[in-house]
């Protein structure tokens, strides 16, 4: 059952790369944990990459938060696509079933990027992520939401999907359906990587969409629209 009083679950993944902001994340999240407004916190990576980082595995360890190791794929795509997935759906395989889940990277989500502690602090108390899918598609049950600069502009530009990828959140199964290995199916040549992550499921319901995609060049679009790149 879904309720106003569910704590949210935290999955944080990737490489690190700013080891300052990535301990600043886990201390915020450890507070509000203690304030009741986060159940847990996983950290999930690649198999030797915390032991890089003594200080980060000292404060998962002191927090008392879930490390996930996995082996990094062997394979290259645009944007690291595969390795995002994978490590997202060994993080979400832990997180229990019927769970709302607040995925973040390890760098760049924050004030940057439009990403400010204070506004997920309100976010996760005010519970104001459980938007139950009303009509429509059914692809998914909650609507899935995103944090961040750009995401507003690319519901009304020709850029299509571009929502941004580095803080989001939703309901653990309806996370899961945005991990399609059938996207390596399809060209990245004309496609932004956060496009990739968003559109596949979406393609499989409306297929006009990959015509769209093929005739329009969405890297010169969006570099274009949001980038002021000619």
């Amino acid at each position: 059952m879904h309720t106003e009083t569910m704590a949210a679950w935290v999955v944080i993944t990737g490489l690190i790369r700013d080891e300052s902001f990535l301990l600043g994340r886990l201390d915020f999240f450890f507070n509000q944990k203690q304030v009741g407004n986060v159940a847990q916190l996983i950290f999930s990576t690649w198999t030797g990459e915390i032991e890089k980082w003594p200080a980060v595995k000292a404060a998962i360890k002191k927090y008392e938060f879930v490390l996930v190791e996995s082996d990094q794929p062997d394979i290259k795509c645009s944007g690291h696509y595969i390795h995002q997935v994978i490590s997202l759906r060994n993080a979400l395989e832990i997180c229990p079933d019927n769970q709302f889940v607040l995925r973040c990277r390890t760098d760049k989500c924050g004030p940057e990027s439009g990403v400010i502690d204070e506004e997920i602090a309100a976010f996760l108390t005010k519970k104001s992520y459980i938007k139950k899918v009303k009509t429509g598609s059914d692809i998914f049950d909650f609507k899935i939401g995103t944090l961040g600069y750009h995401t507003n502009v690319s519901n009304s530009a020709p850029a299509f999907f571009f929502w941004h990828d580095r803080c989001y959140f939703g309901l653990k199964e309806d996370l899961l359906k945005l991990i399609n290995y059938n996207a390596l199916s399809f060209s990245f040549e004309n496609l932004i990587p956060e496009q990739v992550l968003f559109a596949t499921i979406f393609l499989q319901e409306w297929p006009i969409f990959k015509l769209f995609f093929k005739s329009a060049n969405q890297i010169e679009v969006i570099h274009k629209i949001f980038f002021n790149k000619q």
